[in-house]
This record gives structure tokens, C-alpha cells and sequence, in this order.
């Protein structure tokens, strides 16, 4: 299913796995070696092992479609991957909960560098999820392969992607469109475009919390946001008589 979706011109023919020591249980896991059809498995992990080699097959067509595509685009694919064959299993369910619950504050849209410094796995959630989301609003295996065909790196491949869809959407407008759903996960808002295939996984709802909760006016706060990130503010109990809100935000720049 992993090729179904990901190589519509059919370049895979071989993959050979090799089972072997690599660093222990809960680590690594495995990895796919660029520039060869080798996939490397813990034998400490192989509890888990269909879903690393779901991972590292995705990596191993990406390879052969765009090899320097950026890491937020791949890991995604790689991710979801995983997701097609084994749904929301441990591994992904744990990615999106350190995203949700632990690091919602993290942008989709990182430089490599940056995604190879963090020491969690909100990244690989994030990430995981705007496919998830992608593949549910835009025509399913359809998406995933005009994607992978797309040379151009991250929003660029994107906006390719919808085009050759026949999309007059564009990044832009699905980003805002998944930060949406990505807090409200609902189908009665909209025509469906807030929404993901499904309403929970295993450790909850399938949807951002609140960053912050304010009640009454007037309200001076200030607060830092990182690009490409979700931050929802809920503003309660606002005086009788009042129609009209008005809301002023003052951005600087930062690291």
C-alpha cells in the first residue's frame, strides 16, 4: 500500500532489510541507507518492526523521487506511511501526542537543521499530521503521489502538487485551513475542510488545545509565537452591551 501511494511510476523493484544490532531497544529502531535499497532493523525492535520498515520504505521512494526534499515533507510521508499499514499504531500515535500535548507551540515548517536538533518527536507529529490532513482533503492517494512527483522542496512541492491537482488551493490556504482543523477536528463547521479522518486516537482527541483563555476586557498580555505554529486564545464573559471588539497586536521579531 506504502508503494500504491508513493511510487506512481513504479521505479521500486527490490528492497533488501537487514536485522541487526544497532543501539538498543527504543532508540534508533532502523534506518534507510540513501543511495541504496538497504533498510537496517534493530533486532532489539522488532515489536515494532513492520512499522519502521513502512517508515524507511517511504524514505527509500522518496529517495528515488526527490532526494533533498526538505524534512517536515518527508518525515510526514514517512509517517503516514506507517499509518496506511498499521493506522495510528504506538510509534505514531506517540509522535502526534508529544506534538499535541507536550510541544504544540512547535511550527510545521522548520529548516532540517533545526528538525535534526530537537530531541522529542513533535516534529515528526506535526508533520504527520498536515498529511494526514492533506491526504484527507485532497483526493487521498492522489495527493501523496502528485506530492512525491514534485521536485520543488517544501511549500514549493506543495503548491505544485495542488496545481497538477487541478487545486486553485495553495499552501497558504491549506495551512490556514489545517491550523483550523487541527484545533477544532469537526465537520460541522465549514463544508469539512476543518476536519481529519478521524475524531480520536488512542491517547485522546485529535485536536490542539487551547494556548490561553482570557475573560473580560480591556487585556494587555504579551506572548511569544514561532512561525508556522498553532496558538488559539479564547476570550470569555465580555461585558454586557458590547458588540464591537477590537483586537491590536504589536509583532517583533525574534529567533
Amino acid at each position: 500500500i506504502v508503494k500504491d501511494y508513493y511510487d506512481p511510476m513504479d521505479r521500486i523493484d527490490s528492497a533488501t532489510f537487514k536485522v541487526w544490532d544497532i543501539d538498543g531497544p527504543s532508540s534508533t529502531g532502523g534506518y534507510f541507507q540513501p543511495g541504496t535499497d538497504e533498510f537496517n532493523v534493530d533486532r532489539s525492535d522488532l515489536s515494532w518492526g513492520g512499522v519502521i520498515i513502512a517508515h524507511e520504505f517511504q524514505h527509500y521512494i522518496h529517495d528515488e523521487y526527490d532526494r533533498y526534499e526538505n524534512l517536515w515533507i518527508n518525515e510526514g510521508c514517512a509517517d503516514y506511511s506507517a499509518y496506511l499499514v498499521y493506522d495510528i499504531t504506538s510509534a505514531t500515535a506517540g509522535h502526534v501526542y508529544a506534538y499535541l500535548e507536550y510541544r504544540p507551540y512547535f511550527g510545521l515548517i522548520v529548516s532540517d537543521t533545526s528538525w535534526q536538533q530537537d530531541g522529542s518527536t513533535a516534529y515528526y507529529g506535526n508533520a504527520f499530521l498536515y498529511q494526514l490532513y492533506m491526504t484527507h482533503q485532497y483526493g487521498g492517494k492522489n495527493w501523496s503521489r502528485a506530492l512525491i512527483s514534485q521536485s520543488g522542496r517544501g511549500t514549493t512541492g506543495v503548491d505544485r502538487a495542488l496545481s497538477s491537482l487541478g487545486e486553485t488551493d495553495r499552501f497558504r490556504d491549506s495551512f490556514q485551513n489545517w491550523m483550523a482543523a487541527t484545533r477544532l477536528n469537526s465537520a460541522s463547521v465549514g463544508n469539512g475542510e476543518y476536519e481529519y479522518p478521524m475524531q480520536s486516537y488512542s491517547h485522546g482527541q485529535l485536536k490542539i488545545g487551547l494556548s490561553k483563555t482570557h475573560s473580560g476586557v480591556p487585556i494587555t498580555t504579551n506572548r511569544d509565537f514561532r512561525a508556522y505554529s498553532i496558538t488559539s486564545i479564547r476570550f470569555t464573559s465580555p461585558p454586557s452591551g458590547i458588540d464591537t471588539f477590537r483586537l491590536k497586536m504589536t509583532l517583533s521579531s525574534g529567533t
